[in-house]
């Protein structure tokens, strides 16, 4: 246990040390005057019709995530909760404990294994990393490579295949069971118990999407998820005018996302809006007009995903403090 923890807050340390980073390398030598001026001239309407995509591409992801449960008493209101609330926990914890919490919510809620729900997060995620690597893939064949551009891409794609690895083993009908089986031999030892059930429940997990009909309406709605997101990253880019090719915002978006492959603080902070710069560079977008987007487009998303999260979490009635511990 000690172990552990020891492992996360170096972790943590080392995702705050790139983001404070990344905020020096953002900041030096900028001149506020003129990204407050910017701001000053932003399109509002444009901007919460950017908003109100994202909140789109967030309710597609609802629908996405019950079809990956694939069980009928989970409704769609509890599934809606605890997401809002595991992303507020992302925005204000370090290690991505969000993904850990909405599972432990959803499981108190319905009364079944957090093991089995995180097993279909992953599965949820790795769809979006899916679809990510694939776009950056387009984005770079399209533009020249930056290095910072192959490396992301090689860890996502490295992520990916991993990923897609352990859910075929796990959930495939025949070599899931054999692996179980492997475990529960030694299911007198405490160790190997704990083991046995982990690997039950993340089996059922990601078998529920075994079927290719299941999968390829999972991968659709992904893709939905990731056109509503880029309609929104179209409508704030053109509150500032700023014009991009096609695909440039397909290289911004990609990059955008897969960002959260990088350790860092709380947020993305520093990490997320350096990577903005730096792509918007590429297209004669100077610093100051590009960091009054990235600040603003950041602030879309992560003040209101936050709030609702916050609210949610005080009308059930629930203490973060005691989700959170259950994560560890």
């Amino acid at each position: 246990m000690r172990q552990n923890v020891f492992k996360n807050n170096i972790y943590i340390i080392f995702g705050f040390a790139i983001s404070i980073l990344c905020l020096f390398l953002l900041f030096r030598g900028i001149q506020w005057s003129q990204v407050f001026s910017n701001l000053g001239k932003a399109n509002w309407g444009e901007l919460i019709l950017a908003t109100l995509f994202h909140f789109l591409s967030l309710l597609v992801a609802v629908f996405r995530w019950k079809m990956v449960i694939n069980l009928p008493e989970v409704s769609l209101a509890s599934i809606s909760k605890s997401m809002m609330v595991g992303l507020m926990v992302n925005n204000i914890l370090p290690g991505r404990l969000g993904e850990f919490v909405r599972a432990i919510m959803l499981g108190q809620e319905v009364k079944k294994s957090k093991t089995f729900f995180f097993a279909t997060i992953v599965t949820d995620r790795l769809f979006d990393l899916l679809v990510l690597v694939i776009l950056g893939l387009l984005s770079f064949i399209m533009f020249p490579l930056l290095p910072w551009g192959r490396h992301m891409l090689f860890f996502g794609g490295l992520l990916l295949i991993v990923g897609i690895s352990i859910i075929y083993l796990l959930g495939d009908s025949t070599i899931g069971p054999k692996i179980e089986n492997i475990f529960s031999k030694w299911e007198s030892s405490s160790i190997y118990k704990i083991i046995f059930n982990v690997v039950r429940n993340l089996r059922l997990g990601f078998a529920s999407i075994q079927t290719i009909r299941r999968g390829t309406v999972v991968f659709i709605f992904s893709c939905l998820i990731w056109g509503v997101w880029f309609l929104s990253l179209y409508f704030a880019l053109n509150a500032f005018n700023l014009m991009l090719p096609l695909g440039g915002m397909v290289l911004l978006l990609s990059s955008l996302n897969l960002v959260g492959l990088i350790p860092s603080s709380p947020g993305y902070a520093g990490t997320y809006h350096l990577l903005a710069v730096a792509v918007l560079s590429t297209f004669a977008i100077n610093k100051e007009d590009a960091l009054g987007f990235i600040l603003v487009f950041h602030a879309l998303w992560y003040f209101p995903q936050t709030i609702i999260g916050v609210v949610i979490l005080t009308m059930k009635n629930l203490r973060l403090v005691e989700l959170v511990r259950k994560s560890f």
